[in-house]
C-alpha cells in the first residue's frame, strides 16, 4: 500500500489556504494536506513537500529559509517577479520548484507530481535564463551570489550589479560593461542596499561571509 504523502500548504491566509486544500485533495487522493500558518512548525521534515504561498507571507521571508537544512521538498507559489530572477540561487537555498502568481492554479497539480517523482519545477523560460545569467556571470563558482540575490530579492539587473561591485568593479566600469547608464548603476547599487540592509558597498562583501559562515 501507497504511503500517504503529507503537503503543508504555508500561507497566513486561512480562505486561500482552504481553496487549495480542497482543490488539491480531490486531484491527489494519495495525499494528506494540511494548512501551516507558521514556518517554525516545519522543521526536521523528511518526506513532506511545503507550499510555499508567497503572496500572503512577508516578502523578506527567504533571509530566514534554508529549505536544505530544513528537510523535505519546498515549492514556491504566487511568485514574485524577482524570483524568477534568482533561480539558481532558490536552487542553491534547496528549493524545489517555483510557479509565478498568473500560473498556480494552471501549474500547481502539475508540479506537484514532478516534485513527487523527485524532479524540480520550473518554467522553461526561467531556467533558460537561470543558464544565461550562469553563463554570463562566470558559472557555478558564484552560487553564493545566486543566494545571496535570491535571499534578498533582488532583480537580475541587482544581480549582475552586485556581482561586479563584489568583483571591486567602480560604478563607472559597471556602467561601461552592462552598457548602461552611471546614474542606472547607482540607483541599482542604492537599491541593493536598502535590500540588504547594508550602509555602504564596502560592507556588501559581508553578504558572502555570511553565507560561508552559513
Amino acid at each position: 500500500m501507497k504511503s500517504v504523502r503529507v503537503v503543508y500548504i504555508l500561507s497566513e491566509d486561512a480562505q486561500k489556504a482552504g481553496l487549495l486544500v480542497n482543490l488539491l485533495a480531490m486531484i491527489f487522493p494519495h495525499f494528506q494536506f494540511i494548512h501551516s500558518y507558521s514556518i517554525l512548525s516545519l522543521r526536521s521534515l523528511s518526506n513532506e513537500i511545503v507550499v510555499l504561498d508567497r503572496s500572503t507571507l512577508d516578502s523578506q521571508i527567504l533571509k530566514y529559509l534554508k529549505p536544505n537544512e530544513m528537510g523535505g521538498d519546498w515549492l514556491i507559489v504566487n511568485g514574485l517577479s524577482d524570483d524568477e530572477s534568482n533561480v539558481l540561487g532558490l536552487i542553491s537555498l534547496g528549493f524545489s520548484g517555483l510557479i509565478s502568481a498568473s500560473d498556480t492554479l494552471e501549474c500547481l497539480p502539475k508540479a506537484l507530481r514532478s516534485i513527487e517523482s523527485g524532479q524540480l519545477w520550473f518554467s522553461r523560460e526561467v531556467m533558460s535564463q537561470a543558464l544565461r545569467q550562469l553563463v554570463h556571470v562566470g558559472g557555478i563558482s558564484d552560487q553564493s551570489v545566486n543566494v545571496v540575490c535570491a535571499k534578498y530579492g533582488l532583480s537580475r539587473r541587482e544581480h549582475e550589479v552586485l556581482f561586479y561591485l563584489l568583483k571591486g568593479n567602480s560604478n563607472k566600469s559597471i556602467a561601461t560593461i552592462l552598457s548602461v547608464s552611471l546614474s542606472t548603476v547607482k540607483t541599482h547599487v542604492s537599491n541593493i542596499l536598502v535590500k540588504t540592509e547594508r550602509q555602504n558597498r564596502n560592507q556588501l562583501s559581508s553578504l558572502l561571509l555570511d553565507e560561508i559562515a552559513a
